[in-house]
């Protein structure tokens, strides 16, 4: 039986636009407040936070010195146009996507940092827990009141056959609309809202907009950025082949085909997590050719000579999910994801 075997070592230089490296901290300018409402300047590490930190990393410009602090020590802090508020809250104790079968909403009592969408005469907050969860506040007569929604599962007899279906307690929708009562046309709002970021902010702008409120501050929304790249490098290919009888084919010296490979790049970058995470996208063409010949003595008056040659080119794609690490102030990659080949010309 014959067997071929055909090694690629591929070697690519990576040349991507607008690489950035972040080191292993990012103390960034910012300011806490104290709890009796001093404001108080320094450095705070900032992270970035995909969800609510539970303590920040602060240095004086006064002192210099590196200190942790909890929600429970500080009134709240800014850093990088982000603005967070300490409060004892109610906050959920499922995580995200998890559905249980009980429409009633279990929560706990925790002071934690919150992070303030809109700050005006009607705010709107925010509390993504550890398990991604994310919960949103307002604010009445200095006490912040959780947004209450939640979906979970019911099971239904339908024609003799158990189904389970997805439904939601939309308590939010009439919290709402006593917190915003005084405005008509975004009462006419409600009911279409969502309990999502997007939706909620929207909402609490058009309130304050009708009302003649003056916006303090609004979080930037964060947006996806993408990133085009060159790629360009070298493969190096061996062939061999084993089996009996073929000597024109398992006696040959083929050695290495060494060939540019050429492509580009996409990717996209997620928000959050000092934008480690992303989706990246490869194109890339690559060959390889060999040819070799073989001469055999059958006898005195009989030479066999055999010339062999392999050509094939491709395209090849990779669509992976990318998370950067530093290390030793290099940024490495580590990439999961599906590939696929396919063939432009072959001889």
């Amino acid at each position: 039986m014959n067997k071929v075997k055909v090694i690629t070592h591929l070697f690519l230089f990576i040349f991507l636009l607008g690489t950035t490296v972040f080191a292993q901290t990012n103390f960034q300018p910012g300011i806490i407040v104290t709890l009796v409402g001093d404001n108080v300047q320094g450095e705070i590490d900032y992270r970035n936070w995909e969800k609510n930190p539970k303590k920040i990393t602060f240095k004086s410009y006064e002192s210099k010195k590196i200190i942790e602090i909890t929600p429970n020590e500080i009134q709240g802090f800014s850093v990088a146009n982000e603005v967070y508020i300490s409060a004892r809250v109610e906050t959920e104790t499922l995580g995200k996507d998890l559905l249980d079968q009980s429409p009633t909403i279990e929560t706990i009592m925790e002071t934690v940092f919150l992070q303030t969408l809109v700050s005006s005469g009607k705010s709107l907050f925010l509390y993504k827990n550890e398990w991604s969860r994310e919960n949103f506040y307002i604010k009445e007569n200095d006490e912040y009141i959780l947004l209450k929604y939640k979906k979970y599962n019911r099971e239904e007899i339908v024609g003799g056959t158990k189904r389970v279906f997805a439904v939601e307690n939309k308590f939010f929708m009439g919290q709402l609309s006593a917190y915003l009562n005084d405005c008509p046309t975004v009462q006419e709002d409600i009911s279409r809202s969502q309990y999502k970021s997007e939706s909620l902010i929207r909402l609490i702008l058009k309130y304050n907009d009708c009302m003649n409120e003056e916006v303090q501050f609004q979080k930037p929304k964060e947006k996806l950025l993408t990133k085009f790249g060159v790629l360009a490098g070298v493969s190096m290919t061996s062939l061999n082949f084993k089996g009996q009888y073929r000597p024109h084919l398992t006696q040959v010296n083929y050695g290495i085909s060494t060939n540019p490979v050429l492509g580009l790049s996409f990717d996209l970058i997620l928000p959050r997590n000092m934008r480690k995470w992303s989706i990246s996208n490869e194109l890339m063409f690559a060959s390889y050719r060999f040819a070799g010949s073989n001469t055999i003595q059958k006898s005195a008056n009989h030479v066999e000579r055999s010339e062999t040659r392999f050509e094939y080119a491709h395209l090849k794609t990779n669509s992976m999910l990318q998370h950067s690490m530093l290390f030793n102030s290099l940024e490495w990659f580590v990439h999961t994801g599906v590939s696929f080949g396919f063939a432009v010309s072959e001889t």
